[in-house]
């Protein structure tokens, strides 16, 4: 099968909106997978197109799939293309802010499906370079919270309670066990190898949540 057959097997969807400014809008491609799939790995890529997105920082970074990188002699292989990609400093304070407003609002308003892989992602780098010098960018730091406040705000946050010393990161008592469980089921469809308990995943999210409220005021 040529790439062009098999782009013209996928289908393509736009999310309907009821409002037409409504940022971002998303498109999905839905695709025949050859492995086993799951109700929590849909087959289907999001496009997510916004006018509204932080456009820096960023770097340009060749990708490709694991497929072609593994089988690279086979007929289906592609070669790696060049696109920019937001670095991970950015992708991990996004991370702790998403979590932090997510876990701000009344517990009958915080989303679960899906969330959890958030919490994974902040343990897997905030030991590494980038998550050490994300903590340590204040300027980084402040513009991400203005950029949010400003364009993606939540209705009834308060945005100055972003300051480091109020950053929350860990589920409430109240929907801990929901995260438990979607833990479970995002470890059996995305993680390749051993994974963190959650009770472990949970204790070192715990350590970086202090890490973060022991940062000095700007």
């Amino acid at each position: 099968m040529t790439d062009w057959e098999a782009i013209a097997e996928c289908e393509l969807f736009a999310q309907p909106v009821n409002d037409s400014d409504k940022d971002p809008q998303v498109i999905e491609i839905h695709y025949n997978s050859v492995v086993d799939t799951s109700e929590y790995l849909p087959q289907r890529v999001l496009i997510e197109v916004s006018s509204r997105s932080l456009m820096e920082p960023t770097e340009k970074r060749e990708i490709n799939s694991i497929l072609s990188v593994n089988f690279s002699n086979l007929d289906f292989a592609t070669d790696a293309y060049s696109i920019p990609t937001v670095l991970p400093q950015r992708t991990f304070l996004e991370k702790i802010f998403l979590l932090h407003e997510e876990f701000s609002q009344e517990p009958e308003k915080i989303r679960i499906d899906r969330l959890s892989r958030h919490l994974y992602d902040l343990e897997r780098l905030m030991d590494t370079h980038h998550g050490v010098t994300a903590l340590q960018n204040k300027e980084l730091y402040n513009n991400i919270v203005a950029h949010r406040e400003k364009f993606n705000p939540l209705r009834g946050l308060d945005y100055a309670n972003h300051t480091p010393d109020k950053i929350k990161i860990i589920p409430p008592d109240t929907v801990i066990k929901e995260y438990e469980s979607d833990y479970s089921e995002m470890t059996k469809f995305m993680i390749y190898g051993e994974a963190l308990t959650f009770d472990r995943l949970v204790k070192r999210v715990s350590e970086l949540q202090t890490r973060i409220n022991e940062i000095s005021q700007p």
